[in-house]
């Protein structure tokens, strides 16, 4: 780890154990605002153009408004951005989809992007996309990445014989990983294991219950995994043990692509719309 990483973690995590022993719920409030506000990445230009002929809408999830895009018609095909991302991260794989007859829907998940919401977690993922996926009605498909990735393998679909998964860069473990991802950055572990829990007691669930590793085996859905090997934000390791777990899963592995320009590769996207029909 280099060293202005493990000055910053020695910062975090001195300022948030003294906080925490003096005022605990304003320690939790800046945690909140600081690892918790994801708002999203910034806007790609290139995308700009296309996002503007878009029809566009709301759909109200947990009492606030996600922002929702549509192109095309057809059965639709919802696009799933990651932690700390937004609806036009995905935008190389609409004009795809639109040519090969589908509705492509995008959305910006509850506290990223466009949509309400300053502060989120993984169950307002989980909401944010089911509730999409619910509006969008037919759904022949879904593309995910990363962290919504392993949100959308949480969600009712009505039945799978209709609707395929594309998981690009998911994670398996999603309570170790959160949880590591605490400890990474510094946060005193007392305080942030009473925020996760908060936000559990909240929901009504733990991350346990909605990890892909707990539910992986109960998803029929036919599934295409795509990863690449010099992720280092997820590893592979993740989606092969998830490939296994899965009762309908196939991997495809991927090399110099990282967890990010996986996005923009032609291959992986062609590779998307044509497992989505049926190829």
């Amino acid at each position: 780890m280099p060293a202005s990483d493990l000055l910053l973690r020695a910062v975090v995590s001195t300022t948030t154990r003294g906080m925490w022993a003096i005022a605990p719920e304003t320690a939790m409030k800046l945690v909140a605002k600081g690892f918790f506000g994801a708002r999203g990445a910034r806007r790609h230009r290139e995308s700009d153009e296309l996002f503007s002929r878009a029809e566009q809408s709301w759909v109200e999830v947990l009492g606030k408004r996600v922002k929702v895009w549509k192109w095309g018609a057809g059965p639709s095909v919802v696009l799933a951005h990651g932690w700390a991302s937004r609806s036009r991260r995905l935008f190389p794989f609409v004009a795809p989809l639109v040519a090969a007859g589908y509705t492509a829907v995008a959305f910006d998940s509850l506290g990223h992007g466009e949509s309400d919401g300053r502060e989120t977690n993984f169950f307002e993922f989980v909401e944010s996309i089911d509730k999409v996926v619910e509006r969008a009605g037919d759904v022949a498909g879904i593309v995910a990445h990363s962290m919504g990735a392993a949100a959308a393998l949480n969600i009712k679909t009505g039945g799978c014989e209709k609707t395929r998964l594309v998981l690009i860069a998911p994670l398996y473990e999603l309570h170790d990983g959160i949880h590591e991802f605490g400890k990474a950055i510094g946060i005193h572990p007392p305080l942030y294991q009473e925020m996760i829990g908060r936000i559990e007691r909240t929901h009504g669930k733990t991350l346990h219950d909605v990890s892909p590793r707990a539910i992986a085996g109960k998803v029929e859905c036919p599934t295409l995994i795509l990863h690449d090997d010099m992720d280092k934000v997820t590893a592979l390791s993740h989606s092969m043990i998830l490939a296994e777990q899965m009762k309908n899963a196939t991997l495809t592995r991927t090399s110099g692509l990282g967890h990010g320009r996986i996005l923009d590769d032609l291959e992986i996207v062609d590779k998307a719309v044509c497992f989505i029909s049926g190829g």
